[in-house]
């Protein structure tokens, strides 16, 4: 699962959504709708669909999930 913000053009909030994909994946199907003119579509975690049109996209993050950690350390 990754975490991808994606800021639109002329909105001041950006968009955090959570997909069952590889970051490796989207990045392809986002390069792919913006070359083509095409929207950007996905379906998050939650089974929203989202489309966004790839003329109005102003960047797309993939954001890093850091392992947590959990438990105690001795010194």
């Amino acid at each position: 699962m990754i975490t991808v913000v994606i800021g639109v053009r002329d909105i001041a909030r950006e968009l955090t959504v959570d997909l069952e994909l590889d970051a490796d994946r989207f990045f392809a199907s986002v390069d792919q709708a913006v070359r083509a003119g095409t929207p950007v579509q996905f379906t998050d975690t939650n089974g929203d669909r989202v489309l966004v049109p790839s003329s109005a996209l102003g960047f797309v993050q993939v954001v890093s999930e850091k392992p947590q950690r959990v438990g105690f350390s001795v010194d």
